[in-house]
């Protein structure tokens, strides 16, 4: 005999059935067969009726900076001469993501918050808090680089966010790109860790 791979609650409906049955047979006359299909019917009914499970997020995991650009030009060089690793969480956070940013060297490590949601396609509306964490307080990654200041970077923005051939890339009119001066749209560009 094989293994029965249903689900337990689809298999209630035939217990069901079967008990009432069974009732039947012995000496209660109240329940009739057509009783017995209603209820079956019934739960099946409940249990087919319940909701698909989707992912809020479905770009959720651990990921590593590979590459920004400015528009065309791209500036990763340039990017990691300053900073030595950028690294970003996304998990499932009511109906979209929570993003977690980090920027650090050995010197400086800054944190950033923020959730994405989409709107439709590859859109998605991004909150950011800003910075929520310097460490150690009001370092920078030297040069001109502003002291690290909580809030710092608060905004609310659109992205394009796509996820091909294992790359997750996210261009906004908001970025480096922008408050450098260069005028063009930033994308960012990581691999899954």
């Amino acid at each position: 005999m094989g293994s029965d791979t249903r689900s337990p609650m689809r298999s209630l409906p035939r217990l069901l059935a079967v008990l009432v049955f069974t009732s039947t047979a012995c000496g209660d006359d109240e329940v009739a067969r057509s009783d017995v299909e209603t209820i079956a019917s019934a739960e099946v009914a409940e249990v087919d009726a319940s909701p698909e499970v989707t992912l809020a997020c479905p770009i959720a995991g651990t990921w590593n900076l590979q590459n920004v650009l400015c528009g065309d030009n791209d500036i990763t060089a340039d990017w990691f001469r300053v900073i030595d690793r950028t690294t970003a969480v996304l998990s499932t956070s009511g109906t979209g993501c929570a993003l977690t940013t980090t920027n650090e060297t050995d010197a400086c490590t800054e944190e950033e918050r923020g959730t994405l949601v989409t709107k439709s396609g590859s859109q998605w509306a991004v909150v950011s808090q800003g910075i929520i964490a310097c460490t150690p307080a009001a370092c920078t990654f030297g040069g001109q680089d502003a002291a690290c200041a909580l809030a710092d970077r608060a905004a609310t923005y659109d992205a394009t966010i796509t996820l091909a051939a294992g790359r997750l890339s996210l261009t906004s009119s908001n970025g480096i790109c922008v408050t450098s001066g260069a005028g063009a749209s930033t994308t960012f560009v990581f691999e899954a860790r």
